[in-house]
């Protein structure tokens, strides 16, 4: 069965994917590979059937996900979130910082962080 790795949309601002099989069931969001690859491997002992393959094309999908290897801390943390929430206006990038803590995804100090960065990646984007 194809599985495929797809971007999470749930507004969540931490950077992460889903698996998604074929006939539309997804799992739980992954913020790195590893993560995903453990997902992968306790569905194929649950009982996914996939050939080795399908297995080979999403390990591959997963390493090129564009996400890191291993969980994201501190420095890293911050901005790979920041920078992945440049991609939004103002009004949703706080939306989405509030919508991780909230969440209990993201501490306060954290975002506190987050939006320190985003208003100096502000700073340095051309006017206009």
């Amino acid at each position: 069965m194809k599985v495929s790795v797809v971007q999470c949309n749930c507004g969540n601002p931490i950077p992460h994917r889903k698996l998604e099989i074929e006939d539309g069931r997804q799992s739980p969001g992954f913020s790195n590979i590893r993560r995903g690859k453990e997902i992968l491997n306790g569905a194929l002992k649950t009982g996914l059937q996939q050939t080795a393959e399908e297995t080979t094309a999403t390990i591959a999908e997963l390493n090129a996900c564009g996400l890191s290897e291993d969980e994201l801390t501190g420095d890293e943390l911050i901005e790979a979130i920041a920078s992945g929430l440049m991609q939004y206006e103002l009004n949703q990038r706080q939306l989405m910082v509030a919508t991780g803590v909230s969440g209990g995804s993201l501490f306060i100090q954290e975002a506190e962080k987050v939006l320190n960065r985003l208003k100096f990646l502000e700073r340095q984007q051309p006017a206009g």
